[in-house]
């Protein structure tokens, strides 16, 4: 698929899904720009990856062309992290 939400969510993640129970390797996802308009959806759209198996995401800068200011971006990458599990401490 080209990139840039090519996909809609819902699909995107179902692959997502079969892609991790087809592997025995830790798998990333791509997420593009969180497929959300506002942080909150990308939060939810990170927590949906990891319930899958997902064990990393990246997340896009722009959507549809526009790059998020720095105060967009820091929000949706804060509720990206607040949706991942927290690591340990060894």
């Amino acid at each position: 698929m080209p990139d840039g939400e090519a996909l809609d969510r819902d699909t995107m993640l179902e692959h997502v899904g079969r892609i991790v129970a087809a592997v025995s390797v830790p798998a990333t996802a791509d997420l593009e720009s969180g497929y959300a308009d506002t942080a909150t959806d990308v939060g939810r759209t990170v927590a949906r990856a990891v319930d899958l198996g997902a064990v990393g995401a990246n997340l896009e800068d722009a959507r549809k062309g526009r790059l998020f200011s720095v105060d967009e971006a820091l929000d949706r990458i804060a509720a990206a992290r607040a949706a991942a599990p927290s690591g340990t401490s060894c």
